[in-house]
């Protein structure tokens, strides 16, 4: 293919959990199909914490060696979980129709799959796609929520899985921090006994879980998952959001004074709002308008900031204008 284009590169996380697990590999290339447009390429991956495995590549020796981990060591922490690894829309071959990517791979650990779309100038086309795994020997799957409300009572549960081919003692551990200014709280939502210790046979997971509670005006959480044995270890870590249970309601009372004259006007719910325990109250505004055409004038920013550009949403900027 010397002279073509090959376009579309594109490895994405199948985010499947089920994903096989296999030792770990350095490159992965990929064989073309038979098609139109003979279509090779090798790739180079790196990536910190997690290691590149492909279906078509050969197995690497177990890394159950000699070599000893310190204890006291600190974890490499996967925090790029990206769910796309690559995408380049534009690549030319050499002259034996080779095309050369060199990438560095999210650390999520899971299946990938990697798509090329390849054509030159005579419209001859190719296609070529292949899967890749990510792992570790020993591994951490964490099973957060997507967000936490203030007054939740969960279990944040995890997996750790050992791969290798011998039985593995160690501690998962479940730190949480203040993602403003990292500060531990653990405390704060009754994370008391952060690491839990396990004992995992070969090729197995052991699941494990802590309970916690989300205090109100809890600040949005860092959750850190790590685990350690002997030369082994793994962690991952990720924002969790806290949403606020409280909603934001707006009561309002019209105050029509069309001639000269007194009039009263008692708010009920207002003088009542001292009856709830949770009400708080946020702000108390009042408008005077001589002429109630004015509130539609206040309303013309609104619609001049429509963010759409169909032909209604036009219409209304135009008109607001």
């Amino acid at each position: 293919m010397a002279g073509g284009r090959a376009e579309a590169f594109a490895m994405n996380s199948s985010l499947a959990e089920s994903a096989p697990m296999e030792m770990a590999a350095d490159s992965l290339s990929i064989a073309p199909p038979s098609s139109a447009l003979g279509l090779r390429q090798k790739i180079n991956s790196k990536q910190s914490g997690a290691s590149l495995t492909g279906g078509m590549a050969d197995k690497a020796s177990d890394s159950d060696s000699n070599s000893s981990r310190n204890s006291d060591a600190p974890i490499a922490i996967r925090k790029n979980l990206n769910e796309t690894a690559f995408f380049f829309p534009h690549a030319v071959s050499d002259e034996e129709g080779e095309v050369n990517l060199t990438f560095t791979m999210p650390e999520a650990l899971t299946e990938w799959k990697l798509m090329a779309f390849a054509h030159d100038a005579d419209t001859r086309s190719g296609f070529i796609d292949g899967k890749t795994v990510t792992s570790l020997d020993l591994m951490v799957r964490p099973n957060p929520p997507r967000f936490l409300r203030e007054g939740d009572v969960l279990e944040f549960t995890t997996r750790v899985l050992n791969t290798g081919k011998t039985d593995r003692t160690g501690k998962v551990k479940l730190s949480l921090k203040n993602a403003n200014t990292e500060e531990l709280v653990n405390k704060l939502l009754g994370n008391d006994s952060p690491e839990i210790s396990f004992t995992i046979p070969a090729g197995e997971s052991r699941s494990f879980s802590w309970r916690l509670a989300v205090p109100d005006r809890a600040p949005t959480l860092l959750y850190q998952v790590t685990a350690s044995a002997d030369d082994q270890a793994d962690g991952e870590e990720n924002y969790l959001p806290v949403l606020s249970r409280r909603i934001l309601v707006t009561e309002s009372l019209p105050l029509p004074i069309r001639n000269k004259g007194t009039k009263k006007f008692q708010f009920e719910k207002l003088l009542t709002a001292n009856e709830s325990n949770t009400l708080k109250h946020q702000s108390l505004t009042v408008q005077v308008a001589s002429n109630p055409a004015w509130y539609a004038v206040l309303a013309l920013p609104y619609l001049m900031e429509y963010p759409h550009e169909c032909a209604e949403q036009q219409f209304n900027r135009l008109y607001a204008n």
